[in-house]
């Protein structure tokens, strides 16, 4: 009887931790659906706001601007709170900003609609990727394996879901820009609303809230050692980001190349299929950096050549390969920073969270200045050379950032390793 009671708590327990496993994940990915759900609908707003293609890249840099911020203040702030708790602030960020959007009010309320949307994504994708690695501590190897290894491609899941949503609900279904982004806050809230029912710790108990220093207490124990992070997997972080912000922000400039005309429809598939790519990329086994770097860069450098020679097949293969790429890249940062923070340090939780909210803004800064640089570019050059311009010095820097982990013969990245 014993033993039949304990077996009853231990599937009760894997049951409430994969319950908050997948509600988790659910705010996650529609928070990232926010922040990429406008791409395709670029061309009409630069009718309706009067703007161009470097004032699409300025809101873009909004958008991370804001994510930089909410990974600042969960740096700052974040470890006093519950991770229940700041999932679900980031997924009612979300739903704010999509709110927002949904009224349609002109430049500013979208600038401002940007930010929260960034803030809501940065503080999501690290916050509850560490949480995830906690949460499903109590499952069985192969469904905790399962999960960890699957919470970076979470990020690019949502980033891939937004422009086909939009391309969907605005140019297949013909509903209203405002009817849309109401669906879109409708379903980050019902998303929300499972984090605040289901969330528990990791042993499937509510933690009682510790309480928080106030002032000198006298002197304190030694703490532990700072999570330590090397440069080179933020970097490939940040250019990993910097690749899908090319997408993110510059899908209908470069498709305005390559074909005439395209459709709100053919402009959400065009978005969504890097964004799935490196979401696909981010749940293949480890690979490199490498050899993540060799796949990203020839996707970027064809992507020049695909718009100067109007090649629709080439186009959608270097996105593709360039979405494969950032994937993988991304994965094996991610996993090398969670890594060394699981093998190092003592408090796992904030270790990771911390870690997960250093790499993220190195990411969204990648994000954000480069496509900045390259959106500036394509106003004084066609469009073919900025790209092939901007393709150069992003595989230079690949190189420079890959170079540590090849010299000393790191070959399977750790993004796949159980921490």
């Amino acid at each position: 009887m014993v033993r039949v009671g304990r077996g009853r708590r231990l599937m009760g327990g894997h049951t409430a931790a994969r319950n908050v496993a997948w509600c988790t994940a659910a705010t996650m990915v529609m928070s990232m659906a926010v922040s990429t759900f406008p791409t395709p609908l670029y061309p009409q707003y630069e009718r309706l706001l009067g703007i161009d293609a470097f004032g699409v890249t300025c809101l873009f840099a909004a958008f991370a601007g804001g994510a930089v911020g909410g990974l600042e203040l969960l740096r700052r702030f974040g470890l006093r709170l519950r991770p229940r708790t700041l999932v679900a602030a980031s997924g009612a960020t979300a739903a704010v900003a999509a709110t927002v959007l949904a009224l349609d009010a002109g430049l500013v309320p979208f600038a401002l609609a940007r930010a929260l949307s960034g803030a809501g994504a940065g503080s999501a994708s690290a916050v509850a990727t560490a949480w995830l690695h906690t949460t499903v501590e109590s499952l069985p190897a192969p469904a905790r394996h399962r999960w960890r290894t699957s919470a970076p491609a979470l990020s690019m899941l949502g980033l891939a879901l937004g422009p086909v949503l939009a391309g969907v609900l605005v140019g297949g279904a013909g509903l209203s820009r405002t009817t849309a982004y109401a669906l879109l806050a409708g379903a980050v809230t019902v998303a929300t609303a499972g984090v605040v029912l289901t969330g528990r710790d990791q042993s499937g108990r509510p933690r009682p809230a510790a309480p928080v220093p106030r002032g000198p207490r006298g002197p304190r124990g030694p703490r532990g050692p700072r999570p330590v992070i090397a440069l080179a997997p933020r970097v490939r972080a940040a250019l990993a980001f910097a690749t899908t912000g090319v997408f993110g922000a510059l899908t209908p400039t470069m498709l305005a190349a390559v074909t005439d005309h395209p459709s709100t429809a053919l402009l959400g598939a065009c978005a969504f299929l890097p964004f799935a790519a490196a979401a696909a990329g981010g749940l293949l086994p480890a690979r490199p950096a490498g050899t993540a770097a060799v796949v990203m860069g020839t996707g970027l450098v064809g992507l020049g050549a695909a718009t100067s020679w109007q090649s629709a097949g080439l186009f959608l293969a270097c996105c593709l390969a360039a979405g494969v790429g950032s994937g993988l890249l991304f994965k094996g940062a991610l996993g090398e920073a969670l890594g060394a923070a699981g093998t190092r340090l003592t408090d796992r939780r904030t270790d990771r969270q911390v870690v997960g909210a250093v790499v993220m803004r190195w990411a969204y800064t990648g994000l954000a200045v480069p496509v900045l640089g390259l959106g500036l570019a394509t106003t004084r050059l066609p469009v073919t050379t900025a790209l092939t311009v901007f393709a150069v010095l992003l595989c230079a820097a690949l190189a420079v950032s890959c170079a540590p982990a090849a010299m000393r013969g790191l070959h399977p990245l750790p993004g796949e390793k159980e921490t």
